[in-house]
């Protein structure tokens, strides 16, 4: 199965400490026996058995593992074949002792594809047959040499290698167990090939088949070895006192006890030796004994032999010398060729059981984890702007300033008509924000009283559908409205009455609200748009805007009074008067008061205007007709310079407005921009006006921590070399075992990093959501998490990096 040709090994070869270890060795090893290598130590019977077993180099020679896989001088190239088919019991053991028993066995199991109950049986025969089954759920810190020794037996018989290397096997255990664990190995070596080494020469004679002899790296001896004679003979050679029956005798000087053997041992001898008389003389003289037998029996004095004397029976185990049978069969076809995800993680884990190095890294990580993310949602606090607080207009607004260039009458009417009329821009709308008071009649205490909600933006109801109504429905008239839930949620936030009174925005439904002219309206509907936005009719928008007496057009007022306005319509430039409004106005009589309102109307609209006729209804000063909103919009633009124009995309509008006035070639001065960037811009100033941090030493602090993070991953490394080398023992390649350290470096890291992070990420929401603590970081959730991935993945890597420079460095040591 196995030979070796020429085989040489130096330690410091070409140095002046230059040791030749090996010299010469040609060997031959069968597919099935017990060999044993015996000498004196430091005669190089663990380097031999190394070098065989491809966990060393040699420097000369090659060997042959049956008839193909050939080993040449200073390459180890074995590795899938020692994995399959290998297994090592040594003498300083190799054993995981932060694990219990049960799971140092299973570790053997790994690399094998078994099912849970052919592991668990597995693992129960061998534990049995080392005598161990009783101490599995002990960890063996907690064991003795000896007891630790057998486990790495059970470790190497769990898989019914084809070949076992074994280095004083039995160094660390008393007779009883030396003697099961050679049985074991005896009956193994009856289908499989065992290789021992050991200084103890007489107890490998009673097991060997073959017996090599080093001295000084060479092979004295190789010869085979009568096992069977030797067992008998052991068996026999030691004398137990309780097989025999006593007499005694006691004379004035000396007391004799004599034993002989039963009548049924006798029984077994007679044919052997004749039962006769013997005379023993027996003379004590000068403190002396002397003895002398009469017969041919021989006299032995036990001081003189190598037998002795137990008070006791013969142990059981005397009785069973001819072997044990594991009852086992090789599961070398079932070895792992590769290793999906799940299997990585589960043997992941399980090699990573009891590990308590982790304790400091993750307190180390935990720091870095928490400065990191510090930093980061600082930095982009210095960005970040509190919308719900700074946003107090509508972000689908443009702005169009016609303050610059000296912009006239006839260019402010020629762009407002040529480019955002004809370009379908009709929704515009010539101031923003107003006041808004919402009534609360709840309780007696508070019947009557107005909270003021600032800073918003007035948009047609037009631009709304019901998908994007949160609660209640679209407005049917000019008297009722939909606030969203935006400006509600800064609403309760600013003011603490607003707090206690709406616990949350549907019960806002039915509210009565004012503004500074006109009836009050009714909150029909909660917008989900998520804009400081108020949505209602065009009338009530102008209204507000102008701060003028209510205007209510044809259409609305014919709405709201059915019965009486059914039939109500009105030409392009007359309107209708309310009957309070003309008693009013200025003038001795009513010729005069009509012309000082038909003035004040074509201030408002540009046009002459007609008095068709005057209503009574209270709320309403003005009924207009439904054209009279783009002509007092377009009036009031041009004569405060500046208008504002709604827009799905206002980006997309100002790049189309400045595309048709290249190919138009016209030159506006106009300047255009969308209206929420510019009072972001501004505010961004002044916060980074105020904002003063060098970023350089934060920076530098946590190259430091990672720095260190780096260190404490290569000593944690260093401490895993004995886990690694016994990981490779039980058959699992270094590339396996790296990207198990991947995925255990990753587990880790993850469990400490993403859940730090979302706990440091709330903190930080619950500080933006404090107006005193005057700290705002916009960032979701799941940049958070993202933040946590990348420093995960970062460590990881570094952790990566590091045992893939390491790797290599773990080879398949030990130490004599």
């Amino acid at each position: 199965m196995i030979r070796v040709e020429n085989l040489e090994k130096y330690y410091d070869r070409h140095k002046k400490n230059e040791k030749h270890v090996l010299q010469k060795i040609n060997l031959e090893l069968p597919s099935h026996g017990l060999i044993a290598v015996v000498g004196e130590s430091g005669c190089g019977k663990t380097t031999l058995l190394r070098c065989i077993s491809g966990l060393d180099c040699f420097d000369d020679g090659r060997m042959v593992y049956e008839g193909k896989h050939v080993i040449m001088p200073r390459k180890n190239s074995m590795e899938e074949y020692r994995n399959r088919n290998i297994a090592f019991v040594f003498r300083n053991e190799y054993m995981r002792e932060e694990l219990t028993v049960l799971e140092n066995v299973r570790m053997a199991l790994a690399p094998y594809e078994l099912s849970g109950e052919e592991e668990q049986e597995r693992i129960r025969l061998t534990l049995e047959a080392v005598g161990m089954e009783k101490y599995k759920n002990r960890r063996l810190e907690y064991l003795s040499g000896g007891q630790m020794q057998r486990v790495a037996v059970a470790r190497a018989f769990v898989t019914c290698p084809r070949i076992i290397f074994a280095d004083e096997p039995t160094g660390n255990l008393d007779e009883e167990n030396t003697i099961r664990i050679m049985q074991l190995l005896r009956a193994f070596s009856e289908k499989a090939l065992v290789v021992l080494v050991s200084h103890e020469q007489n107890m490998v004679k009673g097991f060997a088949d073959r017996i090599i002899h080093l001295e000084e790296g060479r092979i004295v001896s190789d010869r085979e070895n009568n096992a069977a004679e030797q067992i008998r003979r052991m068996e026999w050679k030691d004398i137990y006192l309780g097989e025999y029956r006593r007499t005694q005798q006691k004379l004035e000087h000396l007391q004799v006890q004599f034993y002989e053997q039963e009548e049924e041992m006798q029984e077994e001898t007679e044919q052997e030796n004749t039962a006769q008389e013997n005379t023993i003389q027996i003379i004590h003289r000068n403190h002396k004994f002397f003895v002398k037998g009469t017969g041919e029996e021989e006299i032995i004095l036990l001081k003189d032999s190598d037998c002795k004397v137990v008070d006791g029976l013969r142990p059981e185990y005397m009785d069973t010398l001819e072997g044990q049978e594991l009852g086992l069969e090789s599961i070398s076809q079932a070895f792992r060729q590769h290793y999906r995800l799940p299997e990585l993680l589960k043997v992941s884990a399980g090699l990573s059981e009891g590990h308590g190095r982790w304790l400091f890294m993750r307190l180390t990580l935990l720091l870095f984890t928490v400065v990191t993310f510090l930093i980061f949602t600082d930095y982009r606090s210095r960005d970040s702007l509190n919308k719900l607080a700074l946003q107090t207009t509508d972000s689908h607004l443009v702005t169009f300033d016609f303050s610059q260039g000296g912009f006239t009458r006839s260019g402010i009417e020629l762009f407002y008509d040529q480019y955002l009329t004809a370009g379908g821009y009709s929704d515009i709308m010539p101031a923003l924000n107003d006041t808004m008071n919402v009534q609360y009649d709840g309780y007696l205490q508070l019947s009557g009283h107005l909270c003021k909600v600032q800073d918003f933006s007035m948009i047609s109801v037009k631009e709304i559908s019901t998908v994007d109504i949160q609660y209640g429905r679209m407005p049917k008239n000019r008297n009722e409205i939909v606030v969203d839930r935006w400006l509600l949620k800064r609403a309760r936030q600013d003011n603490n009455i607003l707090r206690e009174l709406f616990l949350d925005d549907k019960q806002f439904l039915g509210q009565k609200v004012s503004f500074v002219t006109g009836n009050p309206v009714t909150i029909v509907g909660i917008g989900s748009r998520d804009e400081p936005s108020v949505y209602g009719s065009d009338t009530l928008r102008l209204s507000m805007a102008y701060e003028l007496p209510s205007l209510i057009t044809a259409e609305e007022i014919s709405a709201l009074y059915p019965k009486k306005y059914k039939d109500l319509y009105l030409n392009d430039n007359e309107v209708l008067v309310s009957e309070r409004i003309l008693a009013q106005a200025e003038g001795a009589s009513d010729k005069e008061k009509k012309e000082t309102i038909l003035k004040t109307l074509k201030d408002l609209t540009g046009w002459e205007c007609y008095i068709a006729g005057t209503f009574s209804e209270e709320g309403y000063d003005y009924i207009i007709p439904e054209g009279f909103c783009y002509d007092i919009s377009r009036e009031k633009a041009i004569q405060d310079h500046k208008c504002y124009a709604y827009a799905e995309s206002p980006q997309k509008m100002i790049a189309q407005i400045r595309k048709d006035m290249e190919r138009g070639k016209d030159k506006f001065p106009v300047v255009m921009q969308q209206t929420t960037q510019e009072q972001f811009q501004k505010a961004l100033e002044e916060k980074h006006s105020m904002i003063r941090m060098d970023y350089e030493y934060l920076i530098a602090f946590v190259a430091v921590v990672f720095v260190v993070i780096l260190v404490l991953i290569w000593f944690q490394i260093l401490s895993q070399r004995k886990e690694m080398i016994v990981s490779q023992f039980v058959g699992i390649r270094r590339s396996v075992l790296w990207r198990m350290k991947m995925l255990y470096a990753l587990r880790n890291t993850s469990f400490v990093c993403l859940p730090v992070v979302m706990i440091c990420w709330i903190v930080v929401q619950i500080m933006s959501s404090i107006p005193s603590f005057n700290y705002f970081v916009d960032m979701t959730w799941w940049i958070a998490l993202i933040f946590g991935g990348v420093l995960t993945g970062l460590v990881t890597v570094a952790y990566g990096a590091v045992w893939k420079c390491n790797l290599p460095g773990f080879p398949l040591r030990y130490t004599e």
